[in-house]
């Protein structure tokens, strides 16, 4: 995302640093399942009271189907990518929706231009439009408010943007 400020940049380094332990996701053309969880924005850890998601991601075609529960009710969200490289990210806002009153969202959608890191964020503190393959940006950083990936999207799985 452009401009993410040290704060980011921050977090960037200790997820980063936990994710690159992680297996990497293996590149195949069955559907890839991505989990996103809430975290503590102090120790990265995951929150199992928080907010989760499942990402289910075809990669063949770009099809996306994004099922959460236990967000904020009533809250406008928008599904993020972004490759995490500092001064030189780019993020996309692929879609949108708002959460019912149990927190749960359902989004689906297609999109090409996938990148490594996916995140489910307010809506509220995005700058750009979702799915208009524009690059967008961050207004707000309130981590203790979004869903972040378990493990990035293999870059050598992901296709070349269309």
């Amino acid at each position: 995302m452009i401009a993410l400020d040290r704060a980011t940049r921050l977090v960037g380094l200790l997820l980063g640093a936990g994710l690159f332990l992680s297996p990497a996701l293996a590149a195949t053309s069955a559907p890839l399942q991505l989990q996103l969880h809430s975290k503590n924005p102090t120790t990265w850890q995951s929150q199992p009271q928080g907010g989760q998601a499942e990402l289910w991601l075809d990669l063949a075609n770009g099809d996306f189907h994004l099922s959460a529960t236990s967000l904020q009710p009533h809250q406008h969200y928008g599904l993020i990518c972004h490759n995490n490289q500092g001064r030189a990210s780019r993020g996309y806002w692929l879609a949108s929706g708002r959460s019912d009153a149990a927190g749960n969202l359902q989004l689906n959608g297609r999109w090409h231009l996938w990148q490594a890191k996916v995140w489910l964020v307010l809506a509220d503190d995005l700058a750009g439009r979702p799915g208009d393959q524009q690059p967008d940006g961050l207004r707000r950083w309130r981590p203790q408010d979004y869903l972040f990936e378990s493990r990035q999207l293999p870059l050598a799985a992901l296709p070349v943007p269309r």
